[in-house]
């Protein structure tokens, strides 16, 4: 989790290195996960379509939990965009699941060197 925002507080006179730190740690991510709102959200800031815009241009996976609110959504494949973070997210641990086991499948077993360091070419 790269996300400094989550500690933000809005006072204005923050406002612009707020945004220079969400955008450094959105750049540092490997992916990013936008919560969308059903429209006239009264607490709704917009700051997460800079975030997805940014995301997208720089190639991120982006999985999005909630409705598609633009155009832009429909970028995304379905099998990136959930109705809930519980489904979001059981299909995140699957998927890390199976890549952890593909990663143990194609790890190649260590070569143990005997006591005396010499290694028999022919084994």
């Amino acid at each position: 989790m790269t996300s400094r925002w989550l500690d933000f507080r809005k006072m204005p006179s923050w406002s612009c290195g707020i945004a220079r730190e969400d955008c450094e740690d959105l750049l540092a991510a490997d992916a990013v996960i936008i919560f969308t709102e059903i429209s006239n959200t009264i607490l709704a800031t917009g700051g997460r379509h800079v975030e997805f815009g940014l995301a997208l241009a720089q190639g991120k996976r982006v999985i999005m939990v909630g409705p598609r609110e633009n155009v832009f959504h429909y970028l995304l494949p379905d099998s990136q965009i959930f109705a809930t973070w519980n489904k979001a997210f059981a299909t995140i641990r699957r998927q890390h699941t199976l890549c952890q086991e593909t990663l143990q499948r194609q790890t190649k077993p260590v070569v143990k060197v005997p006591p005396g360091g010499k290694i028999d070419a022919n084994h």
